[in-house]
């Protein structure tokens, strides 16, 4: 779990990057913009009509926010360690702050988890078995991270898995692989900033869609 004096450090970088006008929190963009970005997300996602949605490590919870725009049957919680992010866009749903390893709500609470450009900053292992613990059996899983390595990407609280890794995890976890992808990254103004290139340019992006078994 992150420590208080991380988690200051990312509000910092969370203040420069909102000042910009950025509030997905991501390395990567699959869009030309935040809004076409979050739709491709959502169009990956493929989230059943009238879910429950909660997003593990929210950020700002601009992504909720986008998809519940354009998809109105969904309804989301955002979970997130950081009362900073969460206080930066206006109240649209549940908010909780905790951390995503251990989530205050029953067994089989939503009909799918999203974490984006977040577990790294977790147990992968402890994550990944509370989001197959929280949504239902046949629930969705989905995970937007990286592959690859990248030395610095450390002094960023962030630690990464290789693609099989993951995926022996989510296994164990009662998660059933519904695909994998690299989607290509079409470029993130966040590349502006000094030593982006160093720290993010020798990952790729990686997104992982699993369903719970029943």
């Amino acid at each position: 779990m992150l420590s208080e004096l991380q988690i200051n450090a990312i509000n910092e970088s969370t203040k420069v990057l909102v000042e910009s006008g950025q509030y997905i929190l991501q390395a990567h963009r699959f869009g030309l913009d935040e809004i076409d970005h979050a739709l491709k997300l959502l169009h990956w996602a493929n989230i059943p009509h009238g879910a429950k949605v909660v997003d593990l490590g929210s950020g700002t919870g601009a992504v909720a926010s986008i998809w519940s725009k354009f998809r109105g049957d969904l309804s989301f919680c955002l979970v997130n360690l950081s009362k900073f992010q969460l206080s930066l866009l206006p109240k649209f749903c549940e908010q909780i702050c905790c951390n995503m390893e251990q989530v205050p709500v029953p067994d089989g609470e939503f009909d799918a988890a999203i974490c984006m450009f977040s577990i790294g900053h977790t147990n992968h292992e402890a994550s990944l078995a509370e989001m197959s613990r929280i949504v239902k059996p046949g629930g969705i899983v989905f995970v937007y991270d990286m592959v690859g390595k990248s030395p610095r990407l450390s002094e960023l609280f962030y630690n990464l898995l290789d693609k099989e890794e993951m995926e022996g995890i989510a296994k164990n976890c009662g998660l059933s692989l519904d695909y994998y992808m690299e989607p290509a990254d079409q470029g993130c103004s966040a590349s502006t900033m000094e030593g982006f290139d160093e720290v993010f340019g020798p990952l790729k992006p990686a997104i992982w869609r699993w369903v719970k078994g029943v």
